[in-house]
């Protein structure tokens, strides 16, 4: 299937995108150590969750940059203008990272909160060229090769970071003239793709189409017309605000009781995070017959089923290699529903609003986060942590039935 798509223009679209996202998980990780090892205090603290509200601003904003997108014309020439523009923002990340100050450091945030905004527009502009190239009957298996070997190679980035910047003696202008570099070459593979044939966002629209289809409540009124879309985006909603409070409050959990760590404290937690983004990867990487069977409803269904076994294990004190099998299974899970749900939309007759589509999934993800966080996590510290995981079983089950409704509704209507 690689091999088909390899000697296309995929190959060039592929290694571009690769190459952002590592560029981009490159100086995460290097950001939060040069904030940990030049600043102490209340400096470092509130410099910490800056650098987190940065991670989250692009993707809040994901709905207006895929709007907006989506309406772009010359797709291909702007994403590699903006390629380009990142690179010289980290040049001047650099010049800013010589003489690290409270003000230096905030001025980097704000830039890398530009980069990280710019790249999701980028990254915009490419779905229609993505929908051009490959087969409708084979997007699910490209998109779960492709997410799966960018996640892979965005962790191995994350981990190899700190090592860079211990070779070259902790110079951050260094490391981020290398993500100038990488970012640069980003911007030449982008060269070798031609324009999109399909043109969206090229026809000159008609007054009715002025009153409808280029505004952006005109623009929601089509996405939401589309059956399942809706309830689809919904069921991600009210998942979210339990999946995203989950990691917090078994971080709470595990220090609060110490026979259910492993080892220690702090090798659980990082066992825990592996063990998901491991087999979110690997979920994403094997294209199982038995899968493409099962609807993307469904595989969100199941998923929150074993993590409610998990609660359960985890509230009952049962040994915490069954919650990690569990919690592997749901990761798998998650790694199938992801890409099979962004086929799903990439297929549909909307390719004038598709980065609109999956940008609006994406910032309905991430504003349950903090909802779900404050819920759970404030009732773990005012009360009990078990208390939370009960209420948090209760949720789940209240999210299963949530799930059979809409598939009752769906079949009604087939």
């Amino acid at each position: 299937m690689i091999k088909k798509y390899w000697h296309s223009q995929f190959k060039w679209l592929f290694l571009s995108s690769v190459l952002q996202s590592v560029g981009t998980s490159l100086f995460g990780i290097v950001l939060l150590m040069m904030i940990a090892d030049n600043f102490t205090g209340s400096q470092r603290g509130w410099l910490i969750t800056a650098a987190s509200f940065v991670n989250i601003v692009p993707s809040i904003l994901n709905f207006l940059t895929g709007y907006y997108a989506d309406k772009t014309l010359k797709k291909i020439r702007i994403s590699r203008i903006i390629r380009c523009l990142q690179m010289f923002l980290y040049v001047l990340i650099a010049f800013f990272s010589k003489n690290l100050s409270i003000y230096s450091v905030t001025l980097i945030l704000v830039i890398i909160s530009f980069v990280k905004i710019s790249g999701s527009y980028a990254g915009g502009l490419l779905y229609e060229k993505e929908i051009e190239i490959v087969d409708n009957n084979d997007r699910e298996q490209i998109i779960s090769w492709s997410s799966g070997t960018t996640s892979t190679l965005a962790m191995v980035s994350q981990l190899i970071g700190p090592t860079i910047l211990v070779l070259i003696n902790y110079k951050y202008e260094y490391f981020a003239l290398l993500n100038a570099l990488i970012f640069g070459i980003s911007a030449l593979l982008l060269g070798n793709l031609r324009e999109s044939s399909i043109h969206t966002g090229s026809k000159k629209p008609t007054t009715e189409d002025k009153n409808v289809n280029t505004t952006f409540l005109g623009a929601l009124k089509t996405i939401f017309s589309i059956p399942l879309l809706g309830w689809y985006i919904s069921v991600y909603t009210i998942a979210g605000i339990v999946g995203s409070a989950l990691e917090n409050v078994l971080s709470l959990y595990f220090a609060n009781y110490q026979q259910q760590q492993i080892s220690s404290f702090g090798f659980t937690i990082a066992l825990v995070g592996a063990v998901f983004s491991i087999a979110q990867v690997l979920g994403a990487f094997f294209p199982l017959t038995i899968f493409k069977k099962i609807s993307f409803l469904n595989l969100i269904g199941l998923q929150t089923l074993i993590l409610l076994l998990g609660v359960i294990v985890a509230e009952l004190f049962l040994s915490t290699y069954l919650f990690l099998v569990l919690l592997f299974l749901a990761g798998f899970l998650q790694g199938k529903a992801g890409p099979k749900l962004n086929a799903w939309i990439m297929n549909q007759d909307i390719t004038d609003n598709i980065a609109l589509s999956l940008g609006l999934i994406s910032t309905t993800m991430t504003f349950t986060l903090p909802i779900g966080q404050l819920i759970f996590m404030s009732i773990a510290n005012i009360w009990t942590v078990t208390l939370s995981l009960e209420l948090m079983a209760i949720y789940m089950l209240f999210l299963l039935i949530y799930i059979a409704f809409v598939n009752y509704k769906i079949k009604r209507k087939e």
